[in-house]
């Protein structure tokens, strides 16, 4: 969806990590381990031929030599954003190869490169900087798109690489605005709404602590006090994240905490214009949450309380929610098999069986991202006889 996007890879980046070592950590979950303490009220797994929709399948395709597409955002135009890999220079590879006998590693995570899909047409957006990385994280109905962008600031003297929280307008044309810090060096913009408003996170000065913020008009502001991650914005102006412990709502110039799942960390992944709060929290006392993704459960918040949603398997993570309520994201099947789902009017769908029943198209639905309010779906999977990874456009035929 478009107005309440979110940070798309939640729990790595909350944990600090950079756009690229979240996307990383995302690819690299764990095997599924015990069940965390749900209470399924609703169906656990609906059959596709109760389903009274389907969806056909469109292979989004990738940027010239891009190995891999991380797709994150669509809006109600169909457009969607997201982060493509970059290639890595062939010397590289060869200087890698040459130096690793003697005992030395030089094999850094991928660098990513931002990009924009629409019409059946992938391009790169435009950097502060020529040749750096950048990330998209969301898009809204004017075709804004909020993410982050490396550039170079002095620090004691020294230009060094910097994430910068910016929104390329125009339908991603053209060079984006940087929004600015809270005073430190680092910043990423990982949420807005169809008012053209701004949430993320920044770094303060002199503070190792990540503060949210929110960007309108060109001013850049810390909502509150406490450290913490804004994560999502709606188009009423209210804005989810979570912090150490706890998650928060921004409304009405005031922030309040909102009460635990019984997790040990609950994250926000989207908020629609119902204020409908959708999430994971992970069940692992004293473990490591990243390690530990077997663990999770999805959460909704109804503006009164947060509901686990149920899980087939052991495991399930709710990334997305539209204003009609429909939830997608993954979840673990009985085999322990990462799964791409959609929950509805209380019934959670493998959206591999909602592809057409003869043949599937050769996916592997392994994981949804976002949708919008058109019920097009989009996320990665396994495609073709190599089942190479690739990302997917799901759209409704009925």
């Amino acid at each position: 969806m478009t107005s309440r996007r979110r940070l798309l890879v939640p729990l790595a980046l909350s944990l600090g990590l950079s756009g690229t070592l979240a996307a990383a950590a995302f690819f690299q979950r764990s095997r599924p381990g015990p069940a965390p303490p749900v209470a399924p009220s609703v169906e656990a797994w609906g059959g596709a031929s109760r389903a009274p929709f389907r969806y056909l399948a469109t292979d989004l395709g990738a940027l010239p030599g891009s190995p891999a597409t991380l797709p994150r955002d669509i809006n109600n135009a169909g457009q969607v954003v997201g982060d493509a890999e970059r290639v890595r220079p062939p010397f590289a590879a060869r200087f890698r190869s040459l130096v690793r006998p003697l005992g030395i590693d030089l094999d850094p995570p991928p660098r990513t490169t931002a990009f924009l899909w629409e019409r059946g047409r992938m391009r790169r957006l435009a950097g502060l900087t020529t040749n750096t990385e950048s990330h998209a994280f969301a898009i809204n109905d004017r075709g804004e798109v909020a993410g982050a962008s490396e550039t170079f600031v002095d620090m004691d003297g020294a230009l060094v690489p910097a994430m910068r929280a910016c929104l390329w307008r125009g339908g991603g044309r053209g060079k984006p605005r940087e929004l600015g810090t809270l005073g430190g060096p680092w910043s990423m913009a990982y949420a807005l709404n169809d008012r053209g408003q701004v949430v993320g996170v920044s770094h303060t000065a002199g503070d190792a602590e990540t503060y949210p913020f929110l960007w309108q008009d060109g001013t850049l502001r810390r909502l509150g006090d406490e450290p913490g991650y804004a994560k999502a914005i709606n188009d009423r102006g209210e804005v989810a994240g979570d912090a150490p412990g706890h998650l928060f709502l921004w409304s009405g110039g005031a922030r309040r905490k909102l009460p635990g799942l019984g997790g040990e960390n609950n994250r926000v992944g989207a908020m629609n214009d119902r204020g409908q709060i959708v999430g994971a929290a992970t069940f692992v006392p004293g473990g490591d949450p990243v390690a530990d993704l077997s663990a999770l459960t999805a959460f909704v918040w109804d503006g009164r309380r947060a509901r686990h949603l149920p899980a087939s398997g052991s495991a399930m993570e709710a990334r997305d929610v539209n204003n009609h309520g429909d939830v997608v994201g993954s979840a673990t099947d009985r085999g322990g098999r990462w799964r791409a789902v959609l929950y509805r009017s209380g019934v959670l769908y493998d959206l591999q069986g909602l592809l057409p029943p003869k043949g599937d198209d050769g996916w592997l639905l392994e994981d949804a991202f976002a949708v919008n309010d058109r019920g097009q779906v989009v996320g990665v999977g396994r495609f073709g006889p190599r089942r190479e990874r690739r990302a997917f456009l799901l759209t409704p035929t009925r």
